[in-house]
């Protein structure tokens, strides 16, 4: 009889949904070591027990899904000085100076906890000597870095890691599929996000991490990374005869006796390098060997059961496996539990006759990935297989003390945190609750004095009862809407006297149909901007931007150049400051985020410093004083202007209707009824021309009124 062995396997993947951090816009502000409050030294929440390395065993820990699967494994860190100004692009000096490394492969203990990803904040102690932690250097800032390799590699001090000029890297990593590698870096735009006191004190991108920045609430947060592709292998009967055998005879029984995958297995890990080295973290070299899949299985059912899995090396487009069985009461020879029958079969990820469930083909297996494959067995006949994708998440440190939102006294709830409801949030949408207030309940204290105000609503802490459908950040309170469904966010606070607690129900909708429409923002590409003059508003509808009609979004600006000298509102106002320089030029970028039918958009405008102009000179008056007799003529004014003048003139007098009159438009003087000798004044108004760049001016004459002859 021919026996056939089959391979039909379908490959999804499930990528992982990144959120939009809050953001403050970098500055380029304060120098670490400045506008420091105190100089009171600041710890770095890492610290050097250097404890004992985990001696080589045959099996490691296994994948990592949550803190306590790492046993008495050691997390390894490093802190290294970054003198780079721009938060995003570091700047190490040389490793092999011992002046650039402050926390030098320090080991500590991975949190003894069941948390996993990146709702969970655990710290971890890492300490320079005994249960003293490292401080920062005033003038200084680092990054941190981190690796977990289980027992994948012997660490020695002064020869593994190998250090040089230019990066650190754990050689002679040898896997055999039940070791997790991981690595770490740090998040500086989360870790600012995160601090308790991030509205009452400013700190830049670029200060992140120094003694201004850990002054300032923000901790490095360690994200641990794996570094390997997982496979796990579920097993089934095609039918009973294959899982138990013909009634009475169990002929026709298979058993599975071992699984084995194929990887390489040498590898070397880049802890940290310059910036040309960060082109990849784990590197594999050398021969693919077959690595045993690990199980506890003893009988195939018809219902799958994971047989069990392994770690191995990423990247590849194909990994062969071997699976190793024998059938009772099978003629087909050899067929012992001594010598069972070998077939190697293919994951071919390149394979166009491989089927994918999910909606994304991946082209290749990919570190941080688990991989499902499902084997079904039909006795010696036909083996089928399929492979789905399945997200392995990463298990994070962050070093915030989390206070797990139950009262450590054991007390009854004797106030209550004011919640707003929160609207409806769609599928991928955010949303951020805020506490309107805490007050005392009946029964408990009468007052909450300030200062014990202050340490419940900074201890404040969220949890969401259903983490499938709503996540939330557990200090910030910023929702994340994963799946459609209800759930509840509980906020609590604790402090030696109170224990406050509140709730607030989610629901989340499926997210409406996506944009494909950008907001067309009209606007002029260049401004200029004189100095002392006029502000430019940029407001929408203001006159000199417009957006697609329709929009109801509001815009947002930005300065896209670091120029200090100018500012811009939240309405659009662009203004100058003293200091400001002619020729001068800055860039203000306009955003219209999505909204609607909308989708973002943005348009960066120029302004260029203009020197204020010269201010228009006076026009000039020349009249001389005039004269007249009672019972004779009327005094003639003969006033001249500034050449060219063409401004409106007007004159008027405090002589009274009784002297005499003037015409205000042309000047002529008429007697009055009953004139009076005396002087009295004659005021001759020359306004602004702005043809010929006059300002006004005005002109007093005297005129003399003399006695009768």
């Amino acid at each position: 009889m021919k026996k056939y062995f089959l391979l039909a396997a379908a490959a999804a993947t499930v990528l992982a949904v990144s959120c939009n951090k809050e953001k403050n816009q970098p500055k380029v502000d304060p120098t670490p070591g400045t506008e420091i409050e105190d100089n009171t030294p600041q710890p770095i929440l890492f610290g050097s027990n250097m404890g004992v390395v985990k001696a080589p065993i045959t099996k490691g820990d296994g994948a990592i899904d949550k803190w306590s699967d790492i046993g008495t494994g050691k997390l390894y860190v490093y802190g290294v000085v970054n003198t780079s100004t721009n938060h995003e692009t570091p700047t190490y000096g040389a490793f092999t100076t011992p002046a650039n490394i402050k926390i030098n492969n320090v080991a500590a203990d991975a949190p003894n906890t069941n948390n996993a990803g990146l709702d969970y904040r655990d710290p971890i102690d890492v300490y320079e000597t005994g249960t003293t932690p490292f401080y920062y250097d005033d003038q200084k800032k680092y990054d941190f870095y981190g690796y977990f390799v289980d027992n994948a590699a012997t660490i020695a001090t002064g020869t593994n890691p190998e250090v040089t000029a230019e990066k650190i890297t754990l050689k002679n990593i040898t896997i055999n599929g039940t070791q997790d590698i991981m690595w770490a870096n740090t998040d500086k735009v989360a870790d600012e996000a995160a601090r308790d006191n991030r509205a009452d004190k400013y700190v830049a991108l670029n200060q992140l991490y120094s003694d201004v920045s850990a002054r300032r609430g923000v901790k490095p947060n360690l994200n641990f990374q794996h570094q390997l592709s997982r496979f796990v292998f579920n097993v089934k009967a095609a039918d009973d005869i294959v899982a138990n055998g013909a009634p009475t005879t169990q002929n026709g029984k298979v058993t599975i006796k071992d699984i084995q995958l194929e990887s390489k297995t040498q590898a070397e890990l880049l802890i940290v390098g310059t910036p040309a080295e960060n082109t990849s973290r784990l590197t594999f070299s050398g021969d693919a060997s077959y690595l045993d899949v690990e199980s506890d299985m003893v009988n195939l059912t018809t219902s799958y059961q994971t047989f069990g899995e392994a770690m191995v090396a990423p990247g590849g487009t194909a990994y062969n496996f071997k699976i190793h069985f024998y059938q009772t009461g099978s003629s087909f020879v050899p067929g012992t539990t001594d010598n069972p029958y070998e077939r190697t079969l293919v994951i071919d990820f390149a394979d166009d006759s491989i089927v994918h469930e999910g909606s994304v083909n991946s082209p290749k297996a990919e570190a941080g990935k688990k991989y499902v494959v499902n084997v079904i067995i039909y006795g010696l006949e036909e083996i089928k297989i399929t492979v789905s994708l399945v997200e392995w998440e990463d298990a994070d440190i962050l070093d915030i003390d989390p206070d797990e939102g139950e009262d450590p006294a054991g007390r009854d709830v004797d106030a209550t945190l004011t919640i707003p409801a929160v609207d409806n949030i769609p599928v991928g949408g955010t949303a951020t609750i805020n506490i309107f207030g805490i007050t005392a309940q009946n029964g408990a204290h009468e007052d909450i004095e300030d200062e014990e105000l202050e340490d419940l609503q900074k201890s404040i802490y969220f949890t969401s009862s259903n983490k499938g459908v709503a996540r939330v950040d557990p200090r910030t309170g910023k929702i994340t809407a994963v799946a459609v469904g209800t759930a509840t966010i509980t906020a609590t606070a604790s402090t030696a006297k109170y224990y406050a607690t509140g709730t607030v129900g989610v629901e989340v909708v499926a997210a409406a149909a996506p944009a494909t429409t950008p907001v067309e923002i009209n606007c002029a590409d260049n401004f200029n901007i004189i100095m002392g003059g006029e502000s430019v508003s940029l407001a929408k509808g203001a006159g000199n931007v417009t957006v697609s009609d329709g929009y109801a979004g509001t815009l947002t600006y930005t300065k896209k150049t670091d120029y200090a000298y100018a500012n811009v509102s939240d309405a659009g106002v662009v203004s100058l400051v003293d200091g400001a320089v002619a020729n001068n030029t800055f860039v203000i970028t306009i955003t219209a985020p999505a909204n609607g039918d909308f989708t973002e958009a943005t348009k960066d405008v120029t302004f260029t410093v203009q020197a204020a102009a010269a201010p228009d000179p006076q026009v000039e008056i020349t009249c001389d004083n005039v004269a007249m007799t009672i019972g004779g003529g009327v005094a003639v004014l003969h006033p001249t202007f500034s050449a060219n003048y063409s401004g409106t003139v007007t004159y008027s007098t405090n002589a009274g209707a009784a002297n005499f009159t003037i015409n205000a438009a042309n000047g002529e003087i008429t007697w009055g009824t009953n004139p009076t000798p005396g002087n009295y004044s004659v005021i001759i108004d020359a306004g602004a021309d702005a043809v010929n760049h006059y300002s006004a001016n005005t002109k007093d004459v005297t005129v003399t009124i003399n006695p009768a002859s």
